[in-house]
């Protein structure tokens, strides 16, 4: 059975669960504040937004270790394309933009950011990816609305 990973906002760390006997097989130290995290099951890794660090710390699965991180500057949401292995990060520094870095046989690159707010503030805190259609989509809060984003 595939383990449940819960990240702990006000702490360092991620809790690995047992989700046959609910408990806690392991705790993982990724940094501060740890917020959202997503899942890459081909890759077997799990991304997890490190925001009081401003990276993205990747996590083996198989061995609960951290293996890398990704700088992004104070990210929050993050979604995966579990086919290109392209991770998506929400960052809510005050002209928000989304961070997008690929990793695959050659390891995670350098993310790259594309501008989505329209305001200061105005922030993509939670993304979603439809492997349905292939997009992405960006919760922006400050005017309460939904933005699909072009790839």
């Amino acid at each position: 059975m595939t383990p449940s990973y819960v990240a702990h906002d006000g702490d360092t760390t991620v809790s690995v669960i047992d989700p046959a006997t609910h408990t806690i097989v392991q705790t993982i130290v990724v940094g501060a504040t740890p917020t959202t995290l997503a899942v890459d099951p081909g890759m077997n890794l799990v991304y997890v937004t490190v925001n009081g660090a401003n990276k993205v710390a990747i996590i083996r699965a198989s061995t609960g270790v951290v293996t890398d991180s990704v700088s992004a500057s104070q990210p929050d949401g993050i979604a995966v394309d579990p086919n290109l292995h392209r991770v998506y990060v929400g960052t809510t520094y005050i002209y928000g933009g989304l961070a997008v870095f690929d990793n695959g046989a050659a390891g995670p690159q350098p993310a790259r950011y594309i501008p989505v707010a329209q305001t200061a503030y105005d922030n993509p805190v939670r993304v979603a990816y439809n492997g349905a259609n292939g997009k992405v989509y960006a919760v922006m809060p400050s005017f309460n609305h939904i933005t699909r984003l072009q790839f």
